[in-house]
Order: structure tokens, then C-alpha cells, then sequence
């Protein structure tokens, strides 16, 4: 549970790294899977819980600001 009893509703985690790869189609029949890269720069995880909603989003946006 979070502070004052409630509970978590979204993680999200940064990481720094030097490159990154990240499959966002996969391979379907003939068609290849698809990858996105970068190369130094941060990478965003963000798990959202049963519960969250789109009033989460400002906020979760505020919190990785500050971070």
C-alpha cells in the first residue's frame, strides 16, 4: 500500500542507457518483426495497476519530472 492506505496505481522506472532495442510489432506469417533503437539516452518502463485511469497520467508526468 502507498502513503495514507491507498494503493498503487502505476510504477514507472528510468533507466539511463548507452542503446536500447525495443520490439513493437512481432513477426506475424512473412512479415519480420519490427524494432525501434536509440543510442545513449533514458528509457521509460511504466506499469500501470487495475485502477488506474487517465487522470493518473499529469500526475505520473509531474512525479517523473521531479525525478
Amino acid at each position: 500500500m502507498a502513503e495514507g492506505g491507498r494503493a498503487f496505481q502505476a510504477r514507472a522506472l528510468l533507466q539511463q542507457c548507452l542503446h536500447a532495442r525495443l520490439q513493437v510489432r512481432p513477426a506475424e506469417g512473412d512479415a519480420a518483426a519490427q524494432w525501434v533503437e536509440i543510442q545513449k539516452g533514458l528509457v521509460i518502463y511504466v506499469c500501470f495497476f487495475k485502477g488506474a485511469d487517465k487522470e493518473l497520467l499529469p500526475k505520473m508526468g509531474w512525479h517523473l519530472w521531479l525525478t
